[in-house]
Formats: C-alpha cells, sequence, structure tokens
C-alpha cells in the first residue's frame, strides 16, 4: 500500500514538472490546467473529468451536431461539410463573440485515432478552404487541439480535453484573463450531454 501511494506520489509530481501544467480550477468533478505554450504568449488549457458513459457514446457526440453547439463554448452554429471516413471529417462552425468584436468562425479538421485498450483520441486543428470566407465574420486560424477518451470501467470515461489559440487580434493578456470560461462551460455540459 505504501509504495503504491509513493508511485502515485512520485508520478503525479513528475507529470506536473515535465508537462508544465498548472492546476487552476476543480470544483464538481471538473479539472482545469493552463500552461504557457510553445511559440505563443497566449496559455493552452487542459479540462479533465470522469462520465457515466462509454468511449463510443462520447467519441459520437463530436459529430452530434445538436448536442456539439450546446456543448461547445459560444457556438452559434456548426456544420460536418466533409465526412471522409468515420474516423476523419471537416467541421464549420460560428463562434459568437460580444460587442463590438466581430463573431469568429473557422473550418477544423477532426481525426480519430485509436490507441489501443479501448483508448480513443480525436485531434482536431484548424485548415484553410472548403468554405468561403465570409464578411461577416473573421476566420479563426492557428487553433487545435484534441480530445482524449480513456475508459475507466465499461460505462465510466475518462475525457481530458485540451485546446490551444491564437490572441486573434486581442493582447494575450485579455485572452488569458478569460481563459478558463471555455472549459469551464465544455467540461460539465459534455458530462451532461453524454450521460441522458
Amino acid at each position: 500500500m505504501k509504495a503504491l501511494f509513493f508511485l502515485t506520489m512520485i508520478t503525479g509530481l513528475l507529470m506536473t514538472d515535465d508537462s508544465g501544467w498548472k492546476k487552476e480550477y476543480d470544483k464538481n468533478g471538473v479539472r482545469i490546467y493552463t500552461r504557457n505554450a510553445e511559440g505563443s504568449s497566449v496559455k493552452e488549457y487542459r479540462g479533465v473529468v470522469d462520465v457515466k458513459a462509454g468511449v463510443e457514446t462520447c467519441v459520437d457526440h463530436l459529430k452530434d451536431l445538436e448536442k456539439f453547439s450546446k456543448t461547445s463554448y459560444k457556438t452559434t452554429d456548426a456544420e460536418i461539410i466533409k465526412s471522409t471516413s468515420d474516423s476523419e471529417w471537416i467541421l464549420y462552425c460560428v463562434v459568437d463573440f460580444p460587442w463590438p468584436y466581430t463573431d469568429r468562425d473557422m473550418v477544423a479538421k477532426y481525426k480519430r485515432y485509436n490507441l489501443g485498450n479501448g483508448i480513443v483520441k480525436v485531434k482536431f486543428y484548424t485548415v484553410s478552404g472548403y468554405v468561403s470566407e465570409k464578411e461577416d465574420y473573421e476566420r479563426m486560424q492557428n487553433l487545435s487541439g484534441s480530445w482524449l477518451f480513456e475508459p475507466l470501467t465499461e460505462y465510466t470515461t475518462r475525457i481530458t480535453h485540451e485546446s490551444k489559440t491564437p490572441a486573434d487580434g486581442f493582447p494575450a493578456w485579455i485572452v488569458n484573463m478569460f481563459i478558463l470560461d471555455a472549459p469551464k462551460h465544455i467540461m460539465p455540459s459534455f458530462r451532461t450531454a453524454v450521460e441522458k
């Protein structure tokens, strides 16, 4: 028992030191971390939550656009514009920004990876093309992230969501000040959606 406790402590310390993630929020089963993003003055975030749903239910949620729009932060419109296979699709979405700023839109490629032992990772990143830029929106570029789904039991999954976004015309300090808003909404909303 002591050996297991010691190993867990060491593993936790090494993970914190090596990755640079700093816990910023821990409430109602949702943990959120931030760290300085390489090559950017804007931080990236990581949200972690355990849900009472299987891995495939969680993965399917990413392609259920009605649920996706509700659980994504400030997304007002979403559409899968191309699906090359069950494991790769192109998503177009519009994100609401407060006045006086212009709403943003983006085109992102999602790709699923089966990592073994039931673990699934879905990576996403913005791409150009597919949808012409529109006058009403500013196109988001250089956004990337991932969803990691790890089975804890047959009907319980640990979800780890990471995202890295550019300042996108805003001062980095303003973006960093509100960096927790998105995962604070996304993680509990995702849990509620997949547990229904």
